[in-house]
């Protein structure tokens, strides 16, 4: 097993440059050391939250209201999306 990871990591660490590799392992040794230094394994948090998708529907749902626009449904456009999301965050 040791050897088929081995073989494994020096495929996908060919796919780097050699710059990104040694900055990646000097990072890694530093954590190591010390963890209070970044942690190279961490994601990195990007993208929207569920909460701030949730404000913009409704602060376009209130804008929208205050233009004097009605909708025809029973439920509206921004709620509609906002089970979806829920749904999703529940799979």
């Amino acid at each position: 097993m040791q050897k088929k990871q081995r073989n494994a990591f020096i495929k996908f660490n060919a796919t780097f440059s050699t710059d990104v590799a040694r900055r990646w392992s000097k990072m890694v040794a530093e954590w190591d050391a010390n963890k209070t230094k970044p942690n190279p394994y961490a994601e990195p948090v990007a993208g929207t939250s569920t909460a701030e998708v949730r404000l913009e529907l409704a602060n376009e749902e209130a804008a929208d209201a205050r233009r004097g626009n009605q909708t025809v449904h029973d439920i509206s456009a921004s709620r509609w999306l906002a089970m979806g999301l829920d749904l999703e965050e529940q799979q």
